[in-house]
């Protein structure tokens, strides 16, 4: 199924950033780079 929005316009909700933002930390992740 294919998400009709156009891409410049769609949205997250903060508390999910928020929450994989916790989840990444608590798993170890320490910057926004992948290396």
């Amino acid at each position: 199924m294919s998400d009709p929005r156009i891409d410049r316009t769609k949205r997250h909700k903060l508390i999910d950033i928020l929450t994989i933002a916790l989840c990444a930390v608590i798993c170890g992740a320490s910057s926004l780079g992948g290396n």
